[in-house]
Parts: structure tokens; C-alpha cells; sequence
């Protein structure tokens, strides 16, 4: 069975995350979906807690189609030592053939796997910084995250919760 690792914190998940579980599915039996920074919550750049961003991740796939036995989530919290990282993360997750990532950091840290890093074809330019901007200036958001993940973040009102933390400089 080919396996995917996909790492994000999904604060929130965006159209664009979507895309990219279903470029990974399209490729691999199954995406093994990595929640960093598992313990952060309640911040501008972390609004939701693991069990909120566990439901939205699970709610959407599920809305989408997406069978659960094609995906499983994985929350993990930071280390802080980018040294150790990767393989703090290998320790939680089942073997796998491939790491799909944009992001700089995930690279640098699987520097010793980088024959397995898939760059993200990113057929959407969203991200999760510009989802919470929008949240937090009262600007279209919703058009940027599937259905369920704009149901659910109205019902838990975070547009309000990241109005209430530090919002970063303009």
C-alpha cells in the first residue's frame, strides 16, 4: 500500500489543503495527515484546538467522499528542535513512500528524505494566514474553505475568537 505523509497545522483547512488530499489520493492508496502543532489553540495563528481542526479535516473528507479508510489524522505536537523533528513525527506515523509539502521548514527537516519530498502542485493560491485576516477584518472568507469548514467555523463563532487575540501588524 502507497503511503503520503501531508504535514499542516490547518488553522483552518482551506480549499487549497483539499486540493491537495485529494493530489494525494489521486497518486497513493492513502494520506497519512499530519496536525502540527496539536497543543496550540485560542491564538491568532493557532485559533482551533485539535479536536475542532480533527472534525473539520474528518467532516470534509467525509463530505467530499473521501472514504476514512483513505486517510487517517495524526495530531502532533511542536518539539521546537528542527534537528530532531522529522523523526520525532516518523515515530507517530505508519511507514510511508512520500512527503507532499510547500512548506520550507518540513523540507529542511526531512533533509535526509528529500528523494521522498513531492513539491505541492498548488492549483489554488489560498492560506490559512489570509483565511484568518479576512475572518478577522469581516472580509470574504468563506469562498477560501469547503462548505463544512465554513458551517463549523460559524457555529464555534472563531471569526469572533480571532478577533479577540493579537492580530498581526498591518
Amino acid at each position: 500500500m502507497k503511503q503520503a505523509l501531508f504535514i499542516g497545522r490547518f488553522q483552518p483547512f482551506h480549499n487549497g489543503h483539499l486540493d491537495v488530499v485529494k493530489q494525494i489520493l489521486s497518486e497513493n492508496d492513502k494520506a497519512l495527515i499530519v496536525i502540527g502543532s496539536a497543543e496550540q489553540s485560542h491564538t491568532f495563528a493557532n485559533p482551533l484546538t485539535i479536536d475542532e481542526r480533527t472534525e473539520i479535516i474528518s467532516t470534509t473528507l467525509e463530505a467530499e467522499g473521501i472514504s476514512k479508510e483513505k486517510y487517517e489524522l495524526f495530531p502532533i505536537n511542536d518539539l521546537n528542535d528542527y534537528e530532531n523533528w522529522a523523526s520525532y513525527v516518523d515515530d507517530q506515523v505508519p511507514e510511508y513512500q512520500k512527503i507532499y509539502t510547500g512548506s520550507s521548514i518540513v523540507k529542511h527537516c526531512y533533509g535526509a528524505k528529500r528523494d521522498m519530498i513531492v513539491p505541492i502542485q498548488k492549483n489554488l493560491e489560498i492560506s490559512a494566514s489570509e483565511v484568518r485576516e479576512a475572518m478577522s477584518k469581516d472580509r470574504n472568507w468563506e469562498s477560501l474553505v469547503p462548505k463544512t469548514v465554513e458551517i463549523l467555523l460559524k457555529k464555534w463563532d472563531v471569526s469572533k475568537r480571532i478577533k479577540s487575540t493579537h492580530a498581526p501588524h498591518e
